[in-house]
């Protein structure tokens, strides 16, 4: 596992809910499930390396930058509650794909999106807050708001740009939790792209 994810479920367990979230996670495909279907990190295990990636570069920005939180673990604990949303919902299957060398279809494993009953509908960043407070964490006002709104402006079919402005003035490291994740993202695609690229001569 990712020292950061490592670093954060110790912390986590120092708040209030904390072992009985740790008891439902441990219950889950969280380690080996994929952070996306087709896009960053969509292969076993990339939930969590991309959950150690944005603990990583979130507390690097706060040291660099001198980040106040509301409490030291928010990093740590934002990091690692901002995708749970991920956690149960992707299901694996096989897909059709054209080999470039034989001109043949063949069959290569891949995975759905398909959201549980239990937690669906309520869309990325509002469903990780619900699993977390669900399973019994009690977090603060600011690591509700960072971890509701990370995904800024790509989440605004479920928060209008009003709400995401408040919340912003209100606490300003959203926008820090928004820049990690999408840091994350792109040096995770960029990993994959030059992987690809060495695979291909």
């Amino acid at each position: 596992m990712n020292k950061y994810v490592e670093e954060a479920i110790d912390l986590i367990t120092t708040i209030e809910g904390g072992r009985s979230f740790l008891n439902w996670l441990e219950q889950t495909d969280f380690l080996s499930a994929p952070a996306s279907t087709l896009f960053h990190n969509s292969f076993d295990g990339g939930l969590v390396e991309h959950t150690g990636n944005v603990i990583k570069i979130l507390v690097s920005l706060t040291e660099k930058l001198n980040i106040k939180w509301s409490r030291k673990e928010s990093p740590y604990i934002i990091g690692l509650l901002h995708d749970v949303c991920k956690i149960n919902v992707y299901r694996r299957f096989l897909r059709n794909v054209k080999n470039e060398d034989t001109n043949q279809w063949v069959k290569v494993p891949s995975y759905k999106f398909d959201e549980d009953i239990e937690a669906g509908g309520y869309g990325h960043g509002l469903k990780s807050l619900h699993i977390a407070t669900k399973k019994g964490l009690v977090l603060t006002e600011e690591e509700e708001l960072c971890i509701l709104h990370h995904m800024g402006a790509y989440n605004l079919n479920q928060m209008d740009q009003q709400t995401l402005n408040t919340a912003s003035r209100r606490f300003p490291n959203i926008l820090y939790v928004q820049l990690a994740d999408q840091m994350a993202t792109i040096e995770e695609d960029l990993a994959e792209m030059r992987k690809n690229q060495n695979n291909s001569y």
